[in-house]
């Protein structure tokens, strides 16, 4: 791994030179209020995870998320580090309730937005 910049800074400057492409490969249906719907195409988390992790490796950068409780809330806690030890993390909100079918899809949402808010990733146009 001696090709791997030293600080996360640099690390994460090599990884965005060149970013990688998420296609927007899955369709999701939305009902309106007035009867109606709409579509329109996205990248999953799987998408996503498949094609960043394993560039940010690459570059000695990890990224780890998890449901935490935090002052009797609910938050996705996020941490982005790097192999000489810097980490840059933070928190996202989560719902307080819902049913655990609206949890999961809300922890999976923020998982990808804060995996791509972190690292500058965007998934492509169609």
């Amino acid at each position: 791994m001696s090709s791997v910049p030293g600080t996360l800074a640099e690390a994460l400057a090599a990884f965005q030179s060149s970013l990688p492409t998420i296609k927007k490969g899955d369709t999701a249906k939305v009902q309106t209020k007035t009867g109606g719907e709409y579509t329109y195409k996205f990248a999953d988390l799987a998408d996503v995870n498949g094609v960043v992790l394993p560039a940010l490796a690459a570059v000695g950068l990890s990224f780890s998320s998890k449901p935490t409780l935090r002052d009797n809330r609910f938050v996705l806690a996020y941490r982005l580090l790097h192999t000489s030890g810097e980490v840059d993390e933070g928190e996202y909100p989560l719902p307080q309730s819902g049913t655990p079918q609206e949890y999961g899809s809300a922890i999976t949402y923020a998982r990808r937005y804060v995996l791509c808010s972190m690292t500058g990733v965007a998934p492509a146009k169609d």
